[in-house]
């Protein structure tokens, strides 16, 4: 078998089994589930005040449809049981940030790249 072949049958594998267990890999304790709600409820209360510019996005860098697709991939990720899916989901939430730095001639180091994916979280 190739090793295209070897990998593709891994992540068969891989997704199977994580489909089988997800219920006990990623159970969440009652304490774990409270920090959870912690942690929730602090992100609402910042999305009411915090903007683009506390976290130094530049305007070229703002399309508020680029946001909703970034955004909308990095919700996807507790739709999947599999990691390797989990990581596909913010690799194309990176890379639609990478091609609107890309696009803005604003920069695109980790420096710029960063405060934009944390606007998308």
């Amino acid at each position: 078998a190739s090793d295209e072949e070897i990998e593709t049958a891994r992540e068969g594998i891989e997704k199977y089994v994580m489909t089988r267990i997800v219920h006990i890999t990623f159970a969440v304790s009652p304490e774990e589930r409270k920090q959870n709600e912690a942690v929730d409820l602090r992100m609402r209360i910042l999305e009411t005040f915090l903007t683009a510019d506390h976290l130094g996005v530049p305007k070229a860098c703002r399309n508020e449809l680029v946001l909703e697709l970034a955004q909308e991939e990095l919700r996807k990720i507790n739709q999947y049981p599999a990691p390797v899916d989990k990581i596909h989901c913010i690799v194309r939430a990176c890379s639609i940030i990478f091609n609107v730095l890309g696009l803005s001639r604003e920069g695109s180091g980790a420096d710029d790249f960063f405060p934009r994916l944390s606007f998308c979280g």
